[in-house]
């Protein structure tokens, strides 16, 4: 090979090359971009925070009503506040008939709740079967996740590594190409 075919299959692979890093990176901080963007918008779920503490106030013998008490004082501010508005409520209209009327941030456990305290159910299992049947939701959503992962990553892979790999896989035989349209170019 010449000099000049030497230098062009450098060049080539060079560009190649910094164009294959300039994509990744690109891709990698637009992940980590849309990553922070994620976290951000996925609020904590602070019905199964509240019924965690619940468990533990009802496992050490409290009653429903001294279990909310105690969750809601360890919770943070908008669950502490609706904690103790309902708690509020069933001092003046009884604990079955607040669990009942209660919405908003609490709908959930409270109807659990409700449900066991008209049928008579054990609570502490009715707060088990909630926190069970919310943490399977939150596996299924992530195992859906996981499983559309392959279809996610199909155009990243494509557009940052599919073009470096050509690059070098096919640079030698491209430079070859060139020469020989050179060569056959110079009288």
């Amino acid at each position: 090979m010449s000099r000049f075919q030497d230098l062009a299959l450098v060049a080539i692979v060079v560009l190649g090359l910094k164009l294959s890093l300039a994509l990744i990176t690109l891709g990698a901080i637009l992940w980590l971009i849309r990553r922070r963007l994620r976290i951000r918008r996925r609020p904590p779920n602070r019905e199964l925070d509240l019924a965690r503490m619940l468990l533990v106030g009802l496992a050490s013998g409290l009653t429903l009503s001294g279990a909310l008490e105690l969750a809601g004082s360890e919770m943070e501010e908008p669950t502490k506040t609706a904690v103790s508005d309902l708690l509020r409520r069933a001092r003046a209209s009884g604990l079955s008939a607040a669990l009942a009327e209660t919405e908003g941030i609490l709908e959930g456990i409270a109807s659990h709740l409700a449900r066991a305290q008209v049928t008579g159910a054990p609570v502490f299992e009715a707060v088990t079967t909630f926190v069970a049947r919310v943490e399977a939701e939150e596996r299924a959503r992530r195992l859906h996740r996981a499983k559309t992962l392959p279809i996610r990553l199909m155009i990243p892979v494509s557009l940052l590594l599919l073009p470096g790999f050509l690059l070098v896989v096919m640079g030698p035989t491209i430079g070859d190409q060139l020469s020989d349209l050179t060569g056959m170019l110079t009288p």
